[in-house]
């Protein structure tokens, strides 16, 4: 009697081993060229939202991120006005650097390409600047990643603290 339980323990231990859901949140799993699909970014002056966009990929616009199993990567992004006129001139990004992955850190240098962009007058190169980024979902079809950043910008009305947060999507 003994040996049949024995033997029904290990069958159940079996199946929940075989059943346990798998870990998609791999670091491995972000070695590859991914797609960006669709990206979010809000700009905020002195805590007062002054831009919030949405950009999403297209035949003319688009942008890729490929992270190479070691630690280094490449990103590249086109952004082509939504005017789309012949005049319109698209704006190209281009980054190369290293990355480290683990469960609970992402960081990229420098920062991915990307489609946002803006301008702030300044009589000075930022100061104080920080940054941070996490992997938010990764598959082995997708790839979320949220950046956040602040820093010091001085113009002629003085000195102004900006936020930013980026929201990539990416496909395989």
């Amino acid at each position: 009697m003994n040996v049949l339980r024995f033997l029904a323990l290990l069958v159940v231990a079996a199946c929940f081993i075989s059943c346990s859901p798998k870990n998609t949140n791999s670091p491995n799993l972000i070695v590859g060229t991914w797609h960006l699909q669709h990206e979010h970014a809000m700009l905020y002056e002195d805590s007062v939202k002054i831009m919030d966009t949405v950009y999403n990929a297209s035949a003319v616009t688009y942008g890729t991120a490929e992270f190479n199993a070691n630690g280094t990567f490449t990103s590249s992004s086109v952004l082509t006005p939504a005017g789309n006129s012949l005049s319109d001139v698209p704006s190209t990004g281009n980054t190369e650097g290293t990355y480290s992955y683990s469960a609970n850190a992402f960081t990229t240098v420098p920062g991915l390409a990307a489609w946002f962009s803006y301008a702030v007058g300044s009589s000075s190169g930022p100061i104080d600047e920080s940054s941070s980024e996490q992997v938010t979902m990764l598959t082995s079809s997708n790839l979320d990643i949220h950046a956040a950043g602040t820093f010091g910008i001085t113009n002629s009305t003085g000195l102004h603290i900006y936020s930013e947060t980026i929201d990539y999507y990416y496909i395989r």
